[in-house]
Protein backbone atom coordinates (compact mmCIF):
# COMPACT_ATOMS: atom_id res chain seq x y z
CA UNK A 1 0.00 0.00 0.00
CA UNK A 2 1.64 3.25 -0.95
CA UNK A 3 1.34 5.82 1.61
CA UNK A 4 1.59 9.73 0.38
CA UNK A 5 0.80 12.27 2.79
CA UNK A 6 2.47 15.49 1.85
CA UNK A 7 4.08 17.36 -1.34
CA UNK A 8 7.35 15.59 -0.62
CA UNK A 9 5.74 11.70 -0.84
CA UNK A 10 3.81 12.72 -4.37
CA UNK A 11 7.06 14.10 -5.82
CA UNK A 12 9.42 11.35 -4.49
CA UNK A 13 6.73 8.58 -5.92
CA UNK A 14 6.47 10.49 -9.10
CA UNK A 15 9.58 10.45 -10.14
CA UNK A 16 10.69 7.57 -12.60
CA UNK A 17 6.84 7.08 -13.19
CA UNK A 18 5.76 7.05 -16.98
CA UNK A 19 4.44 10.26 -17.83
CA UNK A 20 1.15 8.84 -18.39
CA UNK A 21 1.08 7.20 -14.66
CA UNK A 22 1.75 11.61 -14.12
CA UNK A 23 -1.23 12.90 -15.56
CA UNK A 24 -3.82 9.83 -14.16
CA UNK A 25 -2.60 10.98 -10.86
CA UNK A 26 -2.52 15.01 -11.75
CA UNK A 27 -6.31 14.83 -13.52
CA UNK A 28 -7.55 12.97 -10.69
CA UNK A 29 -6.28 15.46 -8.22
CA UNK A 30 -7.46 18.55 -9.80
CA UNK A 31 -11.34 16.99 -10.41
CA UNK A 32 -11.09 16.27 -6.83
CA UNK A 33 -10.44 20.16 -5.74
CA UNK A 34 -12.18 21.58 -8.86
CA UNK A 35 -15.38 22.27 -6.70
CA UNK A 36 -13.32 24.84 -4.80
CA UNK A 37 -13.00 27.28 -8.12
CA UNK A 38 -16.08 28.62 -6.39
CA UNK A 39 -13.23 30.82 -4.44
CA UNK A 40 -11.37 32.21 -7.39
CA UNK A 41 -11.81 35.14 -8.83
CA UNK A 42 -10.09 35.93 -12.39
CA UNK A 43 -7.23 38.35 -12.90
CA UNK A 44 -10.24 41.33 -12.68
CA UNK A 45 -10.83 40.13 -9.64
CA UNK A 46 -14.35 38.93 -10.03
CA UNK A 47 -15.72 35.05 -10.59
CA UNK A 48 -16.85 34.78 -14.14
CA UNK A 49 -18.01 31.62 -15.34
CA UNK A 50 -16.34 32.35 -19.21
CA UNK A 51 -12.91 33.25 -18.07
CA UNK A 52 -12.22 30.33 -14.95
CA UNK A 53 -14.90 27.31 -15.43
CA UNK A 54 -15.09 26.95 -19.22
CA UNK A 55 -11.25 26.72 -19.51
CA UNK A 56 -10.98 24.41 -16.61
CA UNK A 57 -13.63 22.03 -17.42
CA UNK A 58 -12.15 22.19 -21.31
CA UNK A 59 -8.56 20.97 -19.84
CA UNK A 60 -9.74 18.54 -17.62
CA UNK A 61 -11.87 16.74 -20.42
CA UNK A 62 -8.61 17.14 -22.78
CA UNK A 63 -6.55 15.38 -20.30
CA UNK A 64 -9.14 12.32 -19.24
CA UNK A 65 -9.57 11.84 -22.79
CA UNK A 66 -6.45 11.65 -24.17
CA UNK A 67 -4.69 10.00 -21.01
CA UNK A 68 -1.34 9.24 -22.28
CA UNK A 69 -0.44 12.50 -23.76
CA UNK A 70 1.65 15.27 -21.26
CA UNK A 71 -0.33 17.83 -19.34
CA UNK A 72 2.29 19.71 -17.57
CA UNK A 73 0.37 22.44 -16.08
CA UNK A 74 -1.80 19.68 -14.10
CA UNK A 75 1.09 17.74 -12.43
CA UNK A 76 2.11 20.56 -10.51
CA UNK A 77 -1.54 21.10 -9.60
CA UNK A 78 -1.85 17.92 -8.07
CA UNK A 79 0.58 18.98 -5.58
CA UNK A 80 -1.16 22.00 -4.10
CA UNK A 81 -4.27 19.75 -3.57
CA UNK A 82 -5.57 20.09 -0.12
CA UNK A 83 -4.79 17.77 2.58
CA UNK A 84 -8.10 15.56 2.11
CA UNK A 85 -6.92 14.10 -1.17
CA UNK A 86 -4.00 12.49 0.02
CA UNK A 87 -5.41 9.07 0.91
CA UNK A 88 -7.00 9.38 -2.39
CA UNK A 89 -3.99 10.14 -3.95
CA UNK A 90 -2.30 7.08 -1.97
CA UNK A 91 -5.11 4.89 -3.60
CA UNK A 92 -4.80 6.18 -6.82
CA UNK A 93 -0.18 5.45 -6.58
CA UNK A 94 -1.20 1.87 -5.04
CA UNK A 95 -3.80 0.89 -7.88
CA UNK A 96 -1.46 1.51 -10.60
CA UNK A 97 1.66 -0.23 -9.00
CA UNK A 98 -0.85 -2.94 -8.70
CA UNK A 99 -1.38 -3.52 -12.50
CA UNK A 100 -4.43 -1.00 -12.72
CA UNK A 101 -3.61 0.81 -16.07
CA UNK A 102 -3.54 4.68 -16.40
CA UNK A 103 -6.35 4.56 -18.79
CA UNK A 104 -8.72 2.26 -16.29
CA UNK A 105 -7.76 4.60 -12.88
CA UNK A 106 -9.00 7.51 -14.56
CA UNK A 107 -12.76 5.99 -14.71
CA UNK A 108 -12.95 5.24 -11.19
CA UNK A 109 -15.09 7.05 -8.92
CA UNK A 110 -12.99 9.91 -7.47
CA UNK A 111 -13.16 9.03 -4.05
CA UNK A 112 -13.19 5.91 -2.32
CA UNK A 113 -15.75 6.81 0.10
CA UNK A 114 -17.65 9.61 0.44
CA UNK A 115 -15.92 13.24 -1.04
CA UNK A 116 -15.33 15.13 2.50
CA UNK A 117 -18.34 18.04 3.56
CA UNK A 118 -16.39 21.14 2.25
CA UNK A 119 -15.74 19.51 -1.08
CA UNK A 120 -19.58 18.45 -1.59
CA UNK A 121 -20.26 22.22 0.10
CA UNK A 122 -18.35 24.19 -2.68
CA UNK A 123 -19.57 21.81 -5.37
CA UNK A 124 -23.12 22.46 -4.71
CA UNK A 125 -22.20 26.25 -4.48
CA UNK A 126 -20.45 25.94 -7.99
CA UNK A 127 -23.51 24.16 -9.80
CA UNK A 128 -25.60 26.45 -8.44
CA UNK A 129 -23.80 29.37 -9.79
CA UNK A 130 -23.42 27.58 -13.08
CA UNK A 131 -26.91 26.75 -13.37
CA UNK A 132 -28.24 29.81 -12.09
CA UNK A 133 -31.34 31.31 -14.21
CA UNK A 134 -28.92 34.01 -14.97
CA UNK A 135 -26.60 31.85 -17.14
CA UNK A 136 -29.81 29.78 -18.27
CA UNK A 137 -28.32 30.48 -21.91
CA UNK A 138 -25.19 29.16 -21.71
CA UNK A 139 -26.30 25.74 -20.70
CA UNK A 140 -23.61 24.94 -18.12
CA UNK A 141 -25.37 21.38 -17.44
CA UNK A 142 -23.76 19.68 -19.90
CA UNK A 143 -20.50 20.24 -17.82
CA UNK A 144 -22.26 19.86 -14.30
CA UNK A 145 -23.53 16.40 -15.94
CA UNK A 146 -19.81 15.87 -17.11
CA UNK A 147 -18.17 16.21 -13.42
CA UNK A 148 -20.71 14.38 -11.86
CA UNK A 149 -20.49 11.30 -14.40
CA UNK A 150 -16.86 11.68 -12.90
CA UNK A 151 -17.29 11.76 -9.25
CA UNK A 152 -19.32 8.29 -9.68
CA UNK A 153 -16.85 6.90 -11.76
CA UNK A 154 -19.52 6.39 -14.57
CA UNK A 155 -18.52 4.72 -17.68
CA UNK A 156 -18.41 7.40 -20.82
CA UNK A 157 -19.13 7.66 -24.47
CA UNK A 158 -15.08 8.02 -25.64
CA UNK A 159 -16.49 8.90 -29.43
CA UNK A 160 -18.85 11.49 -27.60
CA UNK A 161 -15.76 13.20 -25.42
CA UNK A 162 -13.31 12.68 -28.52
CA UNK A 163 -15.93 15.07 -30.23
CA UNK A 164 -15.70 17.46 -27.92
CA UNK A 165 -12.43 17.64 -27.16
CA UNK A 166 -11.37 17.91 -31.02
CA UNK A 167 -14.00 21.11 -31.64
CA UNK A 168 -13.04 23.52 -33.53
CA UNK A 169 -11.27 26.08 -30.99
CA UNK A 170 -11.36 29.23 -33.38
CA UNK A 171 -14.87 28.94 -33.75
CA UNK A 172 -16.41 27.22 -30.44
CA UNK A 173 -13.90 27.33 -27.51
CA UNK A 174 -12.99 30.80 -27.93
CA UNK A 175 -16.62 32.35 -28.29
CA UNK A 176 -17.07 31.02 -24.84
CA UNK A 177 -19.23 29.62 -23.10
CA UNK A 178 -22.87 30.15 -24.96
CA UNK A 179 -21.46 28.92 -28.14
CA UNK A 180 -19.05 25.96 -26.90
CA UNK A 181 -22.04 24.72 -24.52
CA UNK A 182 -24.47 24.93 -27.29
CA UNK A 183 -22.13 22.67 -29.83
CA UNK A 184 -21.05 20.25 -26.80
CA UNK A 185 -24.97 20.00 -26.16
CA UNK A 186 -25.20 19.19 -29.94
CA UNK A 187 -23.42 16.74 -30.04
CA UNK A 188 -24.45 15.16 -26.98
CA UNK A 189 -27.96 14.56 -28.86
CA UNK A 190 -25.98 13.14 -31.72
CA UNK A 191 -24.38 10.58 -29.97
CA UNK A 192 -27.91 9.76 -27.42
CA UNK A 193 -28.63 5.96 -27.88
CA UNK A 194 -30.47 4.43 -30.50
CA UNK A 195 -33.98 2.38 -30.26
CA UNK A 196 -32.18 -0.09 -31.45
CA UNK A 197 -29.40 0.29 -28.71
CA UNK A 198 -32.16 -0.28 -25.87
CA UNK A 199 -33.43 -2.97 -27.00
CA UNK A 200 -30.07 -4.55 -27.68
CA UNK A 201 -29.80 -4.08 -23.94
CA UNK A 202 -33.03 -4.97 -22.42
CA UNK A 203 -33.31 -7.83 -20.14
CA UNK A 204 -35.01 -10.32 -19.86
CA UNK A 205 -34.82 -11.22 -24.12
CA UNK A 206 -38.29 -11.49 -26.00
CA UNK A 207 -37.84 -14.81 -28.53
CA UNK A 208 -40.24 -16.31 -30.53
CA UNK A 209 -40.36 -20.21 -29.10
CA UNK A 210 -42.57 -22.87 -30.80
CA UNK A 211 -45.10 -20.63 -32.57
CA UNK A 212 -45.45 -18.42 -29.58
CA UNK A 213 -43.50 -15.20 -27.65
CA UNK A 214 -41.63 -16.26 -24.61
CA UNK A 215 -39.37 -14.81 -22.66
CA UNK A 216 -35.20 -15.99 -21.77
CA UNK A 217 -32.62 -14.91 -19.93
CA UNK A 218 -30.02 -12.79 -22.33
CA UNK A 219 -27.06 -14.96 -23.01
CA UNK A 220 -24.64 -11.45 -22.63
CA UNK A 221 -26.77 -8.79 -20.73
CA UNK A 222 -27.29 -11.19 -18.09
CA UNK A 223 -24.54 -13.23 -18.05
CA UNK A 224 -22.71 -12.99 -14.58
CA UNK A 225 -18.87 -13.04 -13.82
CA UNK A 226 -19.01 -15.56 -10.55
CA UNK A 227 -17.15 -14.90 -7.67
CA UNK A 228 -17.19 -16.40 -4.37
CA UNK A 229 -18.92 -13.34 -2.84
CA UNK A 230 -21.39 -13.37 -5.76
CA UNK A 231 -22.54 -17.11 -4.98
CA UNK A 232 -23.85 -16.37 -1.26
CA UNK A 233 -25.39 -13.13 -2.47
CA UNK A 234 -28.77 -14.76 -3.87
CA UNK A 235 -29.12 -16.27 -0.18
CA UNK A 236 -28.69 -13.17 1.58
CA UNK A 237 -30.70 -11.03 -0.72
CA UNK A 238 -33.83 -13.60 0.27
CA UNK A 239 -33.21 -13.29 3.68
CA UNK A 240 -33.16 -9.38 2.99
CA UNK A 241 -36.60 -9.78 1.19
CA UNK A 242 -38.32 -11.87 3.88
CA UNK A 243 -37.26 -8.97 6.47
CA UNK A 244 -38.56 -6.64 4.58
CA UNK A 245 -41.62 -8.10 3.18
CA UNK A 246 -42.30 -9.24 7.02
CA UNK A 247 -42.18 -5.50 8.00
CA UNK A 248 -44.35 -4.23 5.27
CA UNK A 249 -46.94 -6.94 4.75
CA UNK A 250 -49.21 -5.00 7.12
CA UNK A 251 -47.85 -1.49 7.21
CA UNK A 252 -50.86 0.82 5.19
CA UNK A 253 -48.11 3.51 4.49
CA UNK A 254 -46.21 0.88 2.16
CA UNK A 255 -48.16 0.40 -1.21
CA UNK A 256 -49.10 -2.68 -2.11
CA UNK A 257 -47.24 -2.34 -5.35
CA UNK A 258 -43.94 -2.08 -3.38
CA UNK A 259 -44.77 -5.69 -1.49
CA UNK A 260 -45.63 -7.22 -4.79
CA UNK A 261 -42.14 -5.80 -6.05
CA UNK A 262 -40.09 -7.77 -3.65
CA UNK A 263 -42.58 -10.51 -3.81
CA UNK A 264 -41.02 -10.82 -7.97
CA UNK A 265 -37.95 -10.08 -6.84
CA UNK A 266 -37.80 -12.90 -4.25
CA UNK A 267 -38.65 -15.47 -6.97
CA UNK A 268 -36.27 -14.17 -9.67
CA UNK A 269 -33.08 -14.19 -7.20
CA UNK A 270 -33.97 -17.44 -6.55
CA UNK A 271 -33.21 -18.40 -10.28
CA UNK A 272 -30.24 -16.57 -10.64
CA UNK A 273 -27.89 -18.91 -11.26
CA UNK A 274 -30.14 -20.73 -13.45
CA UNK A 275 -32.36 -17.95 -15.26
CA UNK A 276 -31.06 -14.81 -14.60
CA UNK A 277 -33.16 -12.11 -15.89
CA UNK A 278 -31.37 -9.23 -14.66
CA UNK A 279 -34.33 -6.31 -15.85
CA UNK A 280 -36.74 -7.79 -13.74
CA UNK A 281 -34.66 -8.11 -10.77
CA UNK A 282 -33.45 -4.26 -11.56
CA UNK A 283 -37.13 -3.47 -11.86
CA UNK A 284 -38.59 -4.72 -8.72
CA UNK A 285 -35.52 -3.46 -6.65
CA UNK A 286 -35.99 0.05 -7.83
CA UNK A 287 -39.35 0.30 -6.68
CA UNK A 288 -38.26 -1.02 -3.45
CA UNK A 289 -35.53 1.51 -3.43
CA UNK A 290 -37.79 4.67 -4.61
CA UNK A 291 -40.11 3.55 -1.43
CA UNK A 292 -37.11 3.57 1.04
CA UNK A 293 -36.15 6.80 -0.33
CA UNK A 294 -39.72 8.58 0.08
CA UNK A 295 -40.26 6.98 3.28
CA UNK A 296 -36.82 8.17 4.30
CA UNK A 297 -37.79 11.82 3.31
CA UNK A 298 -40.46 11.67 5.66
CA UNK A 299 -38.31 10.43 8.38
CA UNK A 300 -39.79 7.35 8.82
CA UNK A 301 -36.51 5.88 9.50
CA UNK A 302 -35.71 7.93 12.57
CA UNK A 303 -37.21 5.56 14.90
CA UNK A 304 -36.71 2.51 12.46
CA UNK A 305 -32.91 2.29 12.12
CA UNK A 306 -32.88 -1.32 11.92
CA UNK A 307 -35.31 -1.43 8.77
CA UNK A 308 -33.22 1.26 7.04
CA UNK A 309 -30.42 -0.96 7.63
CA UNK A 310 -32.39 -3.76 6.20
CA UNK A 311 -32.78 -1.65 2.99
CA UNK A 312 -29.36 -0.41 2.10
CA UNK A 313 -28.31 -3.24 2.94
CA UNK A 314 -30.28 -4.95 -0.22
CA UNK A 315 -29.14 -2.02 -1.91
CA UNK A 316 -26.02 -2.54 -2.12
CA UNK A 317 -25.96 -6.15 -2.61
CA UNK A 318 -28.48 -5.70 -5.74
CA UNK A 319 -26.02 -3.13 -6.65
CA UNK A 320 -23.33 -5.98 -6.61
CA UNK A 321 -25.25 -8.36 -8.26
CA UNK A 322 -25.58 -5.60 -10.78
CA UNK A 323 -21.96 -4.69 -11.33
CA UNK A 324 -21.36 -8.98 -11.71
CA UNK A 325 -23.02 -8.59 -15.12
CA UNK A 326 -20.68 -8.05 -17.56
CA UNK A 327 -22.77 -5.39 -19.77
CA UNK A 328 -24.34 -4.30 -17.03
CA UNK A 329 -22.16 -1.19 -17.00
CA UNK A 330 -23.04 -1.13 -20.69
CA UNK A 331 -26.71 -0.40 -19.88
CA UNK A 332 -26.26 1.60 -17.21
CA UNK A 333 -24.58 4.28 -19.75
CA UNK A 334 -27.30 3.82 -22.25
CA UNK A 335 -30.32 4.26 -20.02
CA UNK A 336 -28.38 7.85 -17.97
CA UNK A 337 -27.32 9.00 -22.05
CA UNK A 338 -30.72 8.31 -23.12
CA UNK A 339 -33.03 11.43 -24.19
CA UNK A 340 -36.28 10.87 -22.08
CA UNK A 341 -37.92 14.04 -20.39
CA UNK A 342 -41.04 12.68 -18.28
CA UNK A 343 -42.83 16.22 -18.95
CA UNK A 344 -43.08 14.98 -22.47
CA UNK A 345 -45.63 12.71 -21.81
CA UNK A 346 -49.78 12.59 -21.68
CA UNK A 347 -50.22 10.25 -18.76
CA UNK A 348 -53.84 9.54 -19.68
CA UNK A 349 -52.49 8.32 -23.14
CA UNK A 350 -49.81 5.83 -21.48
CA UNK A 351 -52.76 4.55 -19.23
CA UNK A 352 -55.14 3.56 -21.91
CA UNK A 353 -51.88 2.40 -24.20
CA UNK A 354 -50.51 0.28 -20.68
CA UNK A 355 -54.60 -1.02 -20.44
CA UNK A 356 -54.79 -2.31 -23.92
CA UNK A 357 -51.51 -3.61 -24.00
CA UNK A 358 -52.50 -5.81 -21.03
CA UNK A 359 -55.87 -6.43 -22.40
CA UNK A 360 -54.29 -7.39 -25.67
CA UNK A 361 -51.52 -9.80 -23.89
CA UNK A 362 -54.34 -11.50 -22.01
CA UNK A 363 -55.96 -12.36 -25.52
CA UNK A 364 -52.79 -13.28 -27.02
CA UNK A 365 -52.41 -15.86 -24.56
CA UNK A 366 -56.31 -17.42 -24.52
CA UNK A 367 -54.94 -17.86 -28.26
CA UNK A 368 -51.82 -19.72 -27.43
CA UNK A 369 -49.74 -16.96 -29.12
CA UNK A 370 -47.87 -15.66 -25.85
CA UNK A 371 -46.89 -18.08 -22.84
CA UNK A 372 -47.90 -17.27 -19.48
CA UNK A 373 -44.18 -16.08 -18.42
CA UNK A 374 -44.60 -13.70 -21.15
CA UNK A 375 -47.47 -12.20 -19.67
CA UNK A 376 -46.15 -12.19 -16.44
CA UNK A 377 -43.06 -10.28 -17.36
CA UNK A 378 -45.20 -8.12 -19.04
CA UNK A 379 -47.06 -7.22 -16.16
CA UNK A 380 -44.33 -6.37 -14.46
CA UNK A 381 -43.37 -3.78 -17.37
CA UNK A 382 -47.11 -2.44 -17.35
CA UNK A 383 -47.16 -2.22 -13.72
CA UNK A 384 -43.95 -0.39 -13.83
CA UNK A 385 -45.49 2.35 -15.85
CA UNK A 386 -48.58 2.67 -13.90
CA UNK A 387 -46.79 3.29 -10.81
CA UNK A 388 -44.72 6.20 -12.32
CA UNK A 389 -48.12 7.50 -13.57
CA UNK A 390 -49.70 7.49 -10.04
CA UNK A 391 -46.18 8.47 -7.78
CA UNK A 392 -44.75 11.57 -9.61
CA UNK A 393 -41.17 12.23 -9.66
CA UNK A 394 -39.77 14.29 -6.26
CA UNK A 395 -40.24 17.86 -6.42
CA UNK A 396 -37.27 20.00 -7.85
CA UNK A 397 -34.63 19.73 -4.80
CA UNK A 398 -36.09 16.86 -3.01
CA UNK A 399 -33.51 14.76 -4.31
CA UNK A 400 -30.88 17.25 -2.41
CA UNK A 401 -28.83 16.68 0.36
CA UNK A 402 -31.08 16.21 3.67
CA UNK A 403 -29.08 14.50 5.86
CA UNK A 404 -25.69 14.26 7.64
CA UNK A 405 -25.50 10.94 5.88
CA UNK A 406 -26.36 11.91 2.20
CA UNK A 407 -24.45 13.00 -0.24
CA UNK A 408 -23.32 14.39 -3.37
CA UNK A 409 -22.80 11.19 -5.14
CA UNK A 410 -26.66 9.87 -4.68
CA UNK A 411 -27.47 12.13 -7.08
CA UNK A 412 -25.88 10.51 -9.89
CA UNK A 413 -28.54 7.41 -9.94
CA UNK A 414 -30.90 7.02 -12.72
CA UNK A 415 -34.77 8.15 -11.64
CA UNK A 416 -36.66 4.96 -11.31
CA UNK A 417 -39.21 6.44 -13.82
CA UNK A 418 -36.74 7.05 -16.50
CA UNK A 419 -35.49 3.35 -15.98
CA UNK A 420 -39.52 2.21 -16.31
CA UNK A 421 -40.02 3.96 -19.55
CA UNK A 422 -36.53 2.70 -20.98
CA UNK A 423 -37.06 -0.80 -19.67
CA UNK A 424 -40.54 -0.92 -21.73
CA UNK A 425 -39.68 0.75 -24.15
CA UNK A 426 -36.94 -2.03 -25.25
CA UNK A 427 -39.38 -4.93 -24.24
CA UNK A 428 -42.26 -3.35 -26.18
CA UNK A 429 -39.41 -3.15 -29.04
CA UNK A 430 -37.58 -6.28 -28.99
CA UNK A 431 -41.55 -7.92 -28.40
CA UNK A 432 -42.77 -5.79 -31.69
CA UNK A 433 -39.42 -7.58 -33.66
CA UNK A 434 -40.18 -11.57 -32.55
CA UNK A 435 -44.33 -10.70 -33.27
CA UNK A 436 -42.72 -10.15 -36.70
CA UNK A 437 -40.84 -13.62 -37.24
CA UNK A 438 -44.66 -15.14 -35.86
CA UNK A 439 -45.90 -13.23 -39.00
CA UNK A 440 -44.88 -15.51 -41.70
CA UNK A 441 -47.28 -18.28 -39.64
CA UNK A 442 -50.73 -17.21 -41.55
CA UNK A 443 -52.84 -19.04 -38.94
CA UNK A 444 -51.54 -16.52 -36.25
CA UNK A 445 -51.26 -13.66 -38.30
CA UNK A 446 -54.37 -13.73 -39.75
CA UNK A 447 -56.18 -13.67 -35.95
CA UNK A 448 -57.53 -10.79 -34.37
CA UNK A 449 -55.73 -11.67 -31.66
CA UNK A 450 -52.54 -11.47 -33.22
CA UNK A 451 -53.35 -7.59 -34.82
CA UNK A 452 -54.64 -6.66 -31.58
CA UNK A 453 -50.69 -7.33 -30.06
CA UNK A 454 -49.04 -5.67 -32.61
CA UNK A 455 -51.50 -2.70 -32.75
CA UNK A 456 -50.82 -2.62 -28.76
CA UNK A 457 -47.44 -2.99 -28.99
CA UNK A 458 -46.82 -0.13 -31.60
CA UNK A 459 -49.26 2.03 -29.61
CA UNK A 460 -47.53 1.64 -26.37
CA UNK A 461 -44.01 2.38 -28.12
CA UNK A 462 -45.55 5.85 -29.83
CA UNK A 463 -46.64 7.40 -26.72
CA UNK A 464 -43.21 6.87 -25.02
CA UNK A 465 -41.57 8.23 -27.75
CA UNK A 466 -40.67 5.82 -29.86
CA UNK A 467 -40.18 7.45 -33.54
CA UNK A 468 -40.76 5.79 -36.50
CA UNK A 469 -42.16 2.41 -35.63
CA UNK A 470 -44.28 1.13 -38.52
CA UNK A 471 -40.66 2.01 -40.37
CA UNK A 472 -38.74 0.47 -37.86
CA UNK A 473 -40.67 -2.88 -37.23
CA UNK A 474 -41.80 -5.37 -39.81
CA UNK A 475 -44.66 -7.52 -38.20
CA UNK A 476 -46.68 -8.41 -41.48
CA UNK A 477 -49.77 -6.71 -43.16
CA UNK A 478 -51.69 -4.68 -40.89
Amino acid sequence: MVEITGRKELKEWLEGRDRVDVVAIATRAVQRVLPILTTVPDKSGKRTAAAIFLPTFRALLISWTFIGQPVHEISSAAADAADAIWKSISDDATALETGTSPEALVTQRLWAGQPPKNIQTHWFRLKAYLLDEARADENWQVWTDWYEDRLQGNPSNKDLDRAIALMNPEKFWDAGPKIANAEIQRLIDEYRPTQQQIEDSTSPRVVARDGKLDVESDKVIDEFVYDDEFKTLPERQVILVDALLAAFIDDRNISPAVVSALKTYRKYIEIVFTRPMLGILDDAEGIAWAEYNTQKRHGFFKENGGLRKTFETFHANHLKIGNASKLNAVRAQIERESDVDIDDFEPAEIQNAVLSLENAIADALVADIVTEEYQAVSKRVTASIRLILETPPPAPGADLVSDKEESILEESEVPRWKRAILWARGFGGVSLSALGSLASIVAFSDTTAFKVLKTALKSMLKVLGVEDVDSSKSTGDD
